[in-house]
């Protein structure tokens, strides 16, 4: 494949609290790791894609130690696409301006939206990064509607991201 998705998010004792076994890298075993898997990959010829949730927490770390050859997906499910959303007050960065950050620093990215909490999600994903992204560095846009295909229900709600992805 020309890309290979290695992943690396939700990796915080929060996400995983519900989960039987957690594991949670931290700092240089973190990075270790992640280098490691990005070098694997480029070995092959592929490029190595990753979730940006990273940069949201230690934004510095990530701008002095992410590899310009990792394409980036930074993801923002919200409906409100302004420049100067409020920080978390456990975070260096916000969810929407990542992409505003990683343009900056020179990273190509493959900006994510979803229909996970409200339909005008994509819509407002794909104008906003439009407009702050330069057309070299954006790669295209991926939809993540979250949901198997375990039901008609299931099934209609990912059907609706990929007409909600079209619209955009």
């Amino acid at each position: 494949p020309r890309f290979f998705h290695i992943g690396f998010d939700e990796e915080t004792h929060r996400h995983q609290r519900k989960h039987s076994i957690s594991i949670v890298r931290q700092g240089d075993l973190w990075w270790n790791d992640f280098l490691y898997i990005v070098k694997q990959v480029e070995k092959k010829g592929v490029r190595a894609w990753c979730w940006s949730d990273k940069i949201w927490h230690s934004k510095k770390e990530f701008l002095d130690r992410m590899p310009k050859s990792v394409l980036q997906s930074n993801w923002y499910y919200g409906h409100t696409f302004k420049l100067d959303l409020p920080v978390r007050e456990d975070r260096d960065c916000n969810a929407q301006n990542a992409y505003v950050e990683l343009e900056k620093a020179g990273f190509d990215q493959v900006p994510a939206g979803s229909n996970w909490s409200c339909d005008e999600n994509f819509a407002g994903t794909v104008k906003f990064c439009r407009k702050v992204c330069s057309p070299e560095r954006l790669k295209g846009f991926m939809m993540a509607p979250w949901k198997p295909c375990a039901n008609a229900d299931d099934l209609a709600f990912i059907k609706r991201g990929a007409d909600l992805f079209a619209a955009a």
